[in-house]
C-alpha cells in the first residue's frame, strides 16, 4: 500500500502541472491504457515465488491510474460546482425545480 500511495501522491501532482498545459484528453487516454494493462498484467500473470515482485509493480501502476483519475474527476467536479450544477444527472432535478417555480407565480413555460 505504501507503494500505491506513494505513486498516487506523486503522480497527483504532476498531472495537475501536465493537465493544465496539455488538457485532459491526453493524461486521460493514457490513464485508459495503463488500466487495460494493469487488468491484462492481472489476468495473464501466473504468480511464482520469483514473480513476487510484480505485486509491487501492479499496485504502482494502480496508484498512478488513481493519481491521473482523482484530480482530472474533481477539476472535472469543481467546473460544475462553481456554476451552480453539481453535474449532468441533476437536470431533471433542475428542471422540475424550475416548472415548480414558474407553476408557483403562475406563468407558463
Amino acid at each position: 500500500m505504501a507503494v500505491y500511495a506513494a505513486a498516487d501522491g506523486v503522480t497527483s501532482f504532476f498531472i495537475c502541472k501536465l493537465s493544465s498545459r496539455i488538457g485532459r484528453t491526453i493524461p486521460l487516454t493514457l490513464n485508459f491504457l495503463l488500466d487495460i494493462g494493469n487488468y491484462m498484467i492481472c489476468l495473464f500473470w501466473i504468480p511464482t515465488d520469483s514473480t513476487v515482485w510484480l505485486v509491487y509493480i501492479i499496485f504502482m501502476i494502480a496508484g498512478t491510474i488513481d493519481g491521473i483519475w482523482q484530480p482530472l474527476i474533481n477539476g472535472k467536479q469543481s467546473f460544475f460546482i462553481a456554476r451552480s450544477f453539481v453535474s449532468c444527472g441533476n437536470h431533471t432535478y433542475t428542471q422540475r425545480s424550475k416548472f415548480e417555480y414558474l407553476k408557483k407565480r403562475n406563468v407558463a413555460e
